[in-house]
């Protein structure tokens, strides 16, 4: 399928008939053979256990990657003072920057380390350190399936995290699950210029919350998302055909014409 102008999309929903066949824990493990990811792994075991303050830490460029990676937070690195403040403020605090952003990872993180409160005590922590490092390769493993297809990734991540979800709510403020659920329901964009309670009321009458644990349901709502993202994909690309450019797309490096069908 053509995402844009001379490149190329394998449908979503082919790939996640295969994944939703296989063992996401087992698939996640392998790809933390990767020699890439062992030696970040590696590093970050050995150099963290080093660390003695948390502004160390902030300074350790490979150390914060692997951290904000590990909450699918990466975007962060490009606001280091933002991200040092969510993660040194004390979680108990309701004005607390972490407490005040609506997206749950702030919260997660900034409990998680605890710089706030017990410095660099969790880095210690095998347990902890173990911790990190799963979600690492869960999140790093979930980048990889977004490079065959961004649908793929936010489909993984549905699927991990929605049996955890107990308020409409927390839905809305995660940006990937209120993506996935507003594409499946076909919810216009502009729905966001709605109240935050006329946007919950979309979400309960076209999603089960009482059946985030239910694994059929489930699966049964990603494969209406994958369609509905396969259908949008299909619509964007014939806008690119119509807009003139059709002749990038049809031509090859050898000039020869090129009919994909």
């Amino acid at each position: 399928m053509v995402d844009s102008i001379g490149s190329f999309q394998i449908p979503a929903s082919g790939l996640y008939q295969r994944l939703a066949k296989g063992d996401p824990a087992k698939q996640a493990a392998q790809f933390a053979q990767n020699p890439a990811v062992k030696k970040e792994i590696e590093y970050f075991r050995q150099k963290a256990a080093t660390i003695k303050t948390p502004e160390e830490f902030f300074k350790d460029q490979r150390l914060m990657k692997f951290a904000l990676s590990a909450y699918s937070l990466e975007a962060e690195q490009q606001f280091p003072a933002r991200i040092k403040q969510v993660m040194t403020s004390d979680p108990k605090d309701p004005k607390a920057l972490a407490n005040r952003m609506a997206d749950p990872r702030y919260r997660d993180i900034n409990k998680d380390f605890a710089f706030g409160q017990t410095g660099t005590a969790n880095l210690k922590l095998t347990k902890f350190v173990d911790k990190v490092v799963e979600k690492y390769v869960t999140n790093e493993y979930e980048k990889k399936l977004g490079e065959q297809n961004p649908a793929l990734r936010e489909a993984a991540y549905f699927k991990r995290t929605i049996g955890n979800v107990t308020d409409v709510y927390q839905i809305l403020g995660d940006k990937v699950l209120r993506g996935v659920v507003f594409s499946t329901l076909g919810v216009p964009a502009e729905v966001a210029n709605q109240s935050v309670e006329k946007q919950a009321d979309l979400v309960k009458k076209g999603f089960k919350l009482d059946k985030v644990k239910d694994k059929l349901y489930v699966d049964n709502f990603l494969k209406r998302f994958v369609a509905a993202s396969d259908r949008q994909q299909a619509q964007e690309s014939a806008t690119n055909f119509s807009s003139g450019n059709i002749a990038l797309a049809m031509f090859g490096g050898s000039g020869r014409l090129n009919i994909f069908v």
